[in-house]
């Protein structure tokens, strides 16, 4: 299960400020591309093992980010802000 947290803050029926928390631990290896074949169960769980190790996830369990602006575009909005890893 993936472990994820957002907050929206709205102006005038507009995105104002947007917070996203994730559990480091709750991340998972859904598909590799780019290779001849697909990654197999024992290639993902290898693969997740080490983004696990190299996040430090136990020592740092969340990954945040804040915005500081949002900017409505032509397909959406843009979001500029601080991503704590």
């Amino acid at each position: 299960a993936v472990d994820w947290h957002a907050t929206v803050e709205w102006a005038s029926g507009e995105p104002a400020a947007v917070e996203l928390t994730v559990d480091v631990g709750s991340l998972a290896v859904q598909r590799g591309d780019g290779g001849v074949t697909g990654l197999s169960g024992p290639e993902k769980a290898l693969a997740r093992s080490n983004a696990l190790k190299s996040l430090d996830g136990k020592r740092f369990p969340h990954i945040r980010f804040r915005s500081e602006s949002v900017t409505a575009t032509d397909v959406g909005f843009r979001l500029d802000g601080t991503l704590e890893i």
